[in-house]
């Protein structure tokens, strides 16, 4: 396809969508006018100019250039003016996604919340779409694809990297199998998170709010993806799993891109497995209770193509990486991260080598456009509502929660001797601390194996800290120490930082490959040893992770403490339980309805009414409340202590039938059960 073809092409999408743009400014309350006459005004020049129509205005477009080009005399403006001349298919294709984010920010605005937002996700995406293109190396994307995808490219590709992408493959199936395999099951356990995180994916595949905002930390785009299993396939823990699973398997050949670009094919692989086989990553990825998974996918994705555009030159990895880190934003908060460890790099990058800095001042413009394109509408978004967008982290961090200043007045400790103990924790959450939060694991998040080759990989990485593939990872595990050191307890908080995993990985996979290449040449011995070495930590590594994953933590008792626990068993009991059924809860002192959102998701909103005062201090109080439709068949729920409040009832509502709920071979709820009348 020529460069005149591709643009006429363009042309031809512009002109209905502008048409459209211009209809629907009218069509909205209150109307906008100037815009809708704008578009219209757009679509019918671009129409004039297919048509060439356009030719015979030459005459009077004339005196306009000339005065032009007397108010451009600065030799800047000349010069931006030429290379837009000698580009004119990127000039175009740039204006036009600056336009459609633009349009896009003018349309969010006013918006009705359940008017739908397809458009607006088209907008968005051709907006991304127009700008990846303006970077693209040829006119034509038949051009670039057609000698890539030919038989003889695939036969040479296959030849020279089949061994490796078999590899990679049998690697990411293996991440896959530990994630999807009795995903609903393992764990059997919902917590109250994960029972709200799903019912917000359930709510917002049922009615799509804006794609472009958060709801706590998750932003609705990403809700709704997760959503869409549950209302496809059912609601249960195995669909509200499924996207953190498949982003968690995915995580893998992504680490694998990143190392290799950054090192060698051998500690790609390596920086794959370790991901692949990780107990905490895996245990996340079978869960909705954060979303660090979709952090492990779209991170080292980013830092891919930043890095890949470093080492080639090319405008169009920085373009990518900056569109990736974009719609990163409408996930999960790790791409927060991202954006901080991406600016200090390029600013590190000046300071530490300066005509290599200078050399990609372009690049990383290109890198910087693409985000705030595609970020454009999540900008708006925390511009207007800035408490929403930072909810979380007013909650937990260290200084908006006012943590740092309670706990320097109770112990007498000074702010930086509380900040340097912040560090100094986040500092041993890979090697030491427990990973405990909604895990409850004795592991820290690497396995004694692999945190002492992390060590020396970082060593080896701080030496060489000037190269930027390790300026780059060093930058990335230092920001998440010190986000996590914001936290009120780093210590615990490990999942909240596993958008560093990636580089983690490949560290710990440095650390070892250097190391059996150090011992492989001092014993002069055969490269096949070393390979046979490395496959010998990986297979070690995978072996105690997934044994202590599926075999100690989640066939014990250990995973979540005693009242999730035992929401988790009500809330599954309860989705058997006919939906006419209305149920009654006496727990007061011990547990409550209303604590843990897991029993609203696993039982499907069953309605339960807690039951507090009957029973409180004696058991001669009056009787239940009478039933509130006698003709509905009614549950009535008993902590194990209450058991002589059961028997009232029993013998106020003869004809039903009791059981007991148990885990782990404990009683942990009674339950009478009063069929319908009739």
């Amino acid at each position: 396809m020529s460069e005149r073809a591709l643009l006429s092409l363009i042309a031809c999408c512009a002109v209905p969508l502008l048409l459209l743009w211009g209809q629907q400014s009218f069509a909205e309350t209150p109307p906008h006018l100037w815009r809708g006459v704008l578009f219209y005004a757009c679509a019918g020049l671009v129409f004039l100019a297919l048509t060439g129509s356009l030719k015979a205005a030459q005459p009077i477009v004339a005196p306009f250039q000339r005065l032009l080009a007397r108010l451009l005399q600065s030799p800047a403006a000349q010069a931006a003016m030429a290379r837009l001349g000698h580009r004119p298919r990127r000039t175009l294709l740039l204006l036009g996604s600056v336009a459609a984010a633009y349009t896009l920010l003018q349309l969010l605005p006013t918006r009705a919340p359940n008017a739908g937002y397809l458009d607006a996700v088209l907008l968005w995406l051709a907006s991304a779409g127009l700008y990846a293109a303006a970077f693209w190396p040829s006119a034509g994307s038949a051009l670039v694809l057609r000698p890539a995808l030919s038989a003889t490219r695939v036969r040479c590709a296959l030849a020279e990297h089949g061994a490796e992408l078999a590899v990679l493959s049998a690697l990411t199936l293996l991440g896959a199998a530990l994630r999807f395999w009795q995903l609903g099951a393992i764990p059997d356990i919902v917590s109250g998170d994960e029972g709200l995180v799903s019912r917000m994916a359930l709510n917002a595949a049922a009615n799509p709010p804006s794609p472009f905002m958060t709801q706590v930390n998750y932003g609705t785009l990403g809700l709704l993806l997760m959503g869409l299993p549950m209302r496809w396939g059912g609601t249960d823990p195995m669909h509200a799993r499924m996207v953190c699973a498949l982003a968690g398997a995915l995580s893998v050949p992504a680490t694998y891109l990143m190392a290799r670009a950054m090192f060698t094919p051998l500690i790609g692989l390596v920086a794959a497995i370790l991901v692949a086989v990780n107990h905490v990553h895996l245990h996340f990825s079978r869960l909705n209770v954060a979303g660090a998974p979709l952090d492990t996918l779209f991170a080292p994705l980013a830092l891919w193509l930043l890095y890949r555009g470093i080492k080639s030159g090319r405008a169009l990895d920085f373009a990518l990486s900056g569109i990736v880190i974009g719609m990163h934003l409408y996930f999960y908060t790790g791409a927060r991260l991202i954006i901080v460890v991406v600016v200090a790099f390029a600013a590190l990058l000046m300071l530490l080598d300066r005509k290599h800095a200078v050399r990609h001042a372009g690049h990383f413009a290109a890198l910087a456009g693409g985000l705030a394109i595609v970020g454009a509408p999540m900008a708006l978004w925390w511009w207007t509502h800035p408490e929403d967008f930072n909810v979380r982290m007013n909650q937990i961090g260290i200084v908006q929660s006012g943590w740092l200043a309670g706990a320097a007045q109770m112990t007498g400790r000074s702010i930086p001797a509380l900040l340097w103990q912040q560090v100094s924790d986040c500092l041993l959450m890979f090697t030491y601390y427990p990973a405990s939060a909604f895990y409850l694991g004795s592991m820290p998040l690497l396995d004694q194996l692999t945190a002492a080759v992390f060590v020396l990989g970082v060593a080896y990485s701080l030496w060489h800290t000037r190269e930027p593939r390790f300026l780059l990872l060093n930058l990335w595990l230092l920001a998440s120490v010190l986000g996590a050191a914001a936290l009120t307890n780093p210590a615990i908080s490990v999942y909240r930082v596993l958008v560093v995993l990636p580089a983690v990985a490949t560290l710990a996979a440095l650390g070892a490959v250097k190391l059996i290449q150090v011992v492989r040449l001092r014993a002069r011995l055969d490269r096949r040893v070393g390979l046979a070495a490395a496959v010998a930590f990986a297979g070690v590594v995978a072996l105690i992770n997934v044994s202590y994953y599926f075999t100690q933590l989640v066939p014990g008792c250990g995973f979540e403490d005693s009242y999730t626990r035992l929401a988790s068993r009500l809330g599954a009991y309860l989705r058997t339980v006919d939906p006419a059924y209305r149920a009654y809860l006496y727990g007061a002192g011990r547990f409550a309805y209303g604590i843990h959102p897991s029993v609203d998701f696993l039982s499907g909103g069953l309605p339960i009414q807690n039951l507090e005062e009957y029973g409180k201090t004696s058991t001669t109080g009056p009787p239940p409340p009478a039933l509130p439709d006698g003709g509905r068949g009614s549950i009535f729920l008993f902590m194990p202590d209450r058991r002589q409040e059961l028997a009232a009832v029993e013998a106020r509502y003869p004809g039903g039938t009791t059981r007991e709920l148990t885990d782990c071979g404990s009683v942990v709820m009674l339950i009478y059960t009063l069929p319908p009348a009739g």
